[in-house]
Parts: structure tokens; C-alpha cells; sequence
């Protein structure tokens, strides 16, 4: 059986805490705080793209499949791949598939009723994932602005 050595204590908590010290920061870098603000124009794209959505035609079921495909893929192919894109990303993941596979159902009366209805109910909870996500973002700024 092979005996390990004793450990120092001492000596190892000094260097974890020497070693931590060195590369910890109690404030945001200036780049930490300009991407931050990047953030809030993601926001804005994606509030703009919703917009969009919303004011696209979508008296028919393909009308409507192609805007909210639309919408899907600008919001998905955003270069910018922040926090609130990966949020989409789950969210769009999770709600795409009930939403094309409504209009499987059989028997589906009056298809235009229920299309501005989903597609009100989508923008309405689209728009509580973006705003949700921007007012944490204002609080973040806010509070960063007044510590200095």
C-alpha cells in the first residue's frame, strides 16, 4: 500500500487564496460593461423583428407559417449569440412544433380565428420572454451606472 504525503494546510489555502486573488475582480471591465450594452441592441432586434411579425398577413395558414418561419429564422440567425438568443433558441425549440403541428388537426373550423389567436397568444408571450429578459438587463445597467 502506498502511503500518501501530508498535505500543508496552511500553505495550500495561502496559494488557492494567492491564486484567486489574481484573477478575480470585484467590478465589471469596461469591455464587460460595453457588452452589456451590446446586449440592449439585441433586444431591440429582437423587438423589432416582432414587430415585424405582428404586422405580416396572416390571413392564410401558409401566410402565417411562412411569417412566423420567418420570424424564427431571423431571430435564430442572429450573429450576436447572447444570453437572450439562447433563450429564444430553447423557448422557439419548445413552442415551434405544437404551433406548425396545430394545423394537423383534423376537423379545425374557422382557421382564420385560430390563427390570430395563436398568433396573438405568440407574440403576446414572445414579447414577455424579450421584456422580461430586457428589464433584468436595465436593472443590471442601472445599478452599474450608480456604483459609479
Amino acid at each position: 500500500m502506498i502511503k500518501l504525503k501530508n498535505i500543508d494546510q496552511k500553505n495550500l489555502a495561502d496559494e488557492l487564496q494567492s491564486i484567486l486573488d489574481k484573477y478575480s475582480s470585484k467590478e465589471l471591465t469596461t469591455q464587460e460593461i460595453a457588452n452589456l450594452h451590446s446586449r440592449d441592441e439585441n433586444v431591440k432586434f429582437y423587438l423589432s423583428l416582432l414587430k415585424k411579425f405582428k404586422t405580416s398577413s396572416s390571413s392564410t395558414e401558409e401566410q402565417f407559417e411562412q411569417s412566423i418561419t420567418e420570424f424564427m429564422s431571423k431571430a435564430l440567425g442572429n450573429k450576436d449569440r447572447d444570453e437572450l438568443h439562447q433563450i429564444l433558441l430553447i423557448y422557439l425549440l419548445l413552442t415551434a412544433p405544437y404551433i406548425l403541428d396545430f394545423f394537423n388537426t383534423q376537423k379545425l373550423s374557422n382557421k382564420k380565428k385560430h390563427i390570430k389567436n395563436l398568433k396573438q397568444l405568440f407574440i403576446d408571450m414572445t414579447t414577455n420572454v424579450i421584456k422580461t429578459y430586457e428589464d433584468r438587463l436595465e436593472r443590471t445597467l442601472k445599478e452599474i451606472e450608480s456604483k459609479k
